[in-house]
């Protein structure tokens, strides 16, 4: 088996082990130093696994580096991505951040009606009754992502809550969920039928990178 191309993107000082480390700053561990808002300066359809660790709200505009992601990925690949939850004190007062996220985010890189994945109390609103809103500017989005996960981490007063309780407090006040983690599928060829992405999401769960087991086990303290 060939041995799998892992990035992090916006890796900083700590990057992940057996990761291809992109920054823009020259850091310890750092191995591509690049002006990531520009371009990612890796091939097309050349990266397996992509991590994405509190990086992304830095990027000044997020369609950009999602269709740079999406350029260098494989059919299939697998993304992660650790962000800030939109709704604390601290995200919103951070002048770093440029884009927020919270349930809804990647259905704006997804044209599918349906999420099986997903919770549909999570995301579902009056006015938009399908999951992908890729098409919402009426206009073709060219990045394709199918979503076959999200966890949310909380703040230490919230942990112990049901997922109900959970859910209606990160909607309605701050300070509740402080990250959240996602679990993309990159869609080129052909979008994976509902098997091939449990598949898929099995191996995206061996592929985790061990900063989400440790999120896991503060939460469970």
């Amino acid at each position: 088996m060939d041995k799998l191309i892992k990035v992090e993107l916006g890796c900083g000082r700590t990057k992940s082990e057996g990761y291809i480390g992109i920054d823009r700053f020259p850091l310890p561990g750092v191995d591509i130093v690049a002006d990531l808002n520009d371009r990612i300066p890796m091939d097309d359809n050349s990266v397996d696994v992509l991590f994405a660790c509190h990086s992304l709200e830095h990027f000044e505009d997020i369609k950009h580096i999602m269709e740079e992601i999406y350029r260098i990925c494989k059919p299939n690949a697998i993304i992660h991505i650790l962000a800030p939850y939109y709704n604390t004190t601290t995200n919103l007062a951070n002048y770093y951040h440029m884009q927020v996220f919270n349930e809804e985010t990647f259905r704006f890189f997804d044209s599918a009606k349906e999420n099986n994945f997903i919770d549909m109390e999570d995301w579902e609103s009056p006015h938009s009754y399908d999951w992908g809103l890729s098409a919402s500017d009426n206009s073709e989005n060219e990045v394709m992502l199918a979503q076959i996960g999200v966890e949310y981490f909380y703040y230490k007063e919230y942990r112990n809550l049901t997922e109900e309780q959970k859910r209606h407090l990160r909607r309605s006040i701050s300070n509740v969920c402080d990250q959240l983690f996602y679990t993309l599928i990159v869609v080129k060829d052909h979008r994976p039928s509902y098997e091939q992405l449990q598949e898929l999401k099995k191996k995206a769960k061996q592929l985790e990178p061990p900063v989400i087991s440790h999120l896991r086990a503060r939460d469970q303290q």
